[in-house]
């Protein structure tokens, strides 16, 4: 760092080019990284030289040529890592240290090493080298369980029908059924006209990006219009809804407001601070609000995510517990219905959707066919890569993560069939990570011996679910629900 005047500095960065090579189509992320490096360098400026020097070296590392990552030992190393050294070797040269700890990171980095993972796929193979598939999936699957602290027992839906339309081409109706005996949900359920049926059906998981104020209405039109609405429907679906899309194909689809989405926010909270009036207001329709008043009530339902999430722990449970029970009762709605094939039910999801998606497929075994869109990774990427707008309170299981990896979610799915959707420019996940999670599911599905049930589709997109991808998920829906 070079001070050329009062208040003005020169930052230079340099890099052994031997160790440190990026590819090109991981240019932005470096450039990324470099402009929060000066950034941080300007607003630490006030704090001295070397305090500012200190702080931009740690958000970008660059180690010496003949040094190395310490989550990538060697193979002889007796510190276990997060997963195999083989799986990394070839990515050591692309190796981008991003998102670290600081100070801390030591500490996150060897406890993520202690721990055993001894439920991961590869690493069980190895170490039980006579087991099957079967033998694993039974296991994991009550491990993950076990993990979601959520299990609200038995449930009387009790489904009722608020409202029906009659739509071009289809029925909608909007309902509402029990998820549990303390929890009440609404929803979306279309169904084709016709005398075709039973349907197959498909779940449709909203993302947990985007307008906090709108859950289920981000995927069935109610006639009303948003300027937000619409620039989100643009950016992440093409400008579709597409539970109108599939319904049109010939599929009967459900689709909820998730927790602390839509019409399960917590509308009229107060939590318990020195205010004269509720935080959130009474129940609303945010479709009716002016730009400006949606953006100012969208960021109070983001700031209190965190307030939730705290009364979840404390209650002794889990936002995605809360979210895989409250989606496997949509199958149980689903399979009471009679224009629905209870053998064909699907379900499909994008984002923190994609995350509910591989929960609701390895989990509930109704589920005949998935698909996840932009969240799959690998742990140990995902740390070192970024946190920010992925790692949410939505994946906060810590007794998972001791055990098993991303991977083994989407691999919980087999023998049923599943489709992994990942953009080669999503920003927020490494590329390293997406491509290695894929070849580790892909792997699984060949030990279950259905290698044909798996596909993975990498285009190059940046963070969506757009028109042709969501037209090879319907493909891939129409092979395994239809045909």
């Amino acid at each position: 760092i070079e001070f050329v005047g009062k208040n003005k500095f020169k930052v230079e960065l340099k890099a052994d080019p031997n160790w440190f090579q990026i590819p090109a189509n991981r240019e932005a992320h470096r450039n990324f990284s470099i402009l929060r490096c000066i950034v941080s360098a300007f607003m630490l400026f006030e704090r001295g030289p070397s305090f500012m020097a200190s702080a931009i070296r740690s958000v970008i590392h660059f180690p010496e040529p003949e040094s190395r990552p310490v989550l990538i030992p060697e193979p002889d190393s007796s510190i276990p890592t997060g997963l195999p050294f083989a799986d990394y070797r070839s990515t050591r040269d692309n190796f981008v240290s991003g998102g670290l700890y600081g100070t801390l990171e030591p500490f996150l980095q060897g406890y993520r090493a202690y721990q055993p993972l001894d439920l991961h796929a590869p690493r069980w193979r190895e170490k039980n080298p006579r087991g099957s598939f079967q033998e694993w999936r039974q296991t994991t699957k009550a491990f993950v369980i076990d993990c979601l602290h959520y299990d609200p027992g038995p449930v009387d839906l009790k489904a009722e029908t608020l409202e029906v339309q009659q739509r071009d081409g289809y029925r909608a109706e909007r309902v509402a059924f029990n998820t549990a005996p303390w929890s009440r949900v609404e929803g979306w359920f279309l169904c084709p006209d016709g005398s075709d049926g039973p349907f197959p059906a498909v779940i449709l998981l909203h993302s947990w990006g985007g307008p906090m104020l709108l859950g289920k209405d981000r995927y069935v039109s109610r006639g009303k219009s948003h300027p937000r609405l619409i620039q989100f429907l643009k950016d992440s679906y093409s400008g579709r809804f597409m539970a109108e899309d599939l319904v049109r194909r010939g599929y009967a689809v459900l689709v909820i407001d998730a927790f602390h989405f839509g019409s399960r926010l917590p509308w009229g909270a107060w939590f318990l601070q020195q205010r004269t009036e509720p935080m959130m207001p009474p129940p609303l329709d945010p479709l009716d609000l002016d730009p400006e008043a949606f953006d100012e009530l969208n960021s109070k339902a983001v700031e209190m995510v965190s307030h939730g999430n705290r009364y979840l722990r404390w209650a002794g449970t889990t936002w995605a517990g809360v979210n895989f029970w409250d989606d496997s009762r949509c199958v149980d709605y689903l399979v009471s219905r009679p224009e629905v094939d209870p053998s064909r039910i699907g379900c499909v999801g994008h984002s923190g959707g994609g995350w509910r998606a591989h929960l609701l497929a390895g989990l509930d075994d109704r589920i005949a066919a998935s698909v996840s869109s932009c969240w799959t990774t690998i742990g140990h990427w995902q740390h070192l890569y970024s946190f920010v707008g992925t790692v949410g309170y939505f994946s906060e299981l810590p007794d998972l993560w001791r055990r098993l990896d991303v991977p083994d979610l989407a691999l919980l799915a087999a023998p049923r069939s599943a489709m992994v959707i990942s953009g080669q420019h999503d920003h927020l996940f490494a590329p390293e990570g997406m491509e290695e999670a894929a070849r580790q599911i892909a792997d699984g599905f060949s030990w279950a011996g259905i290698p044909d049930r798996f596909r993975f589709l990498y285009p190059p997109k940046a963070h969506c679910f757009h028109q042709e991808e969501q037209n090879a998920a319907w493909a891939w829906f129409d092979r395994w629900l239809r045909d």
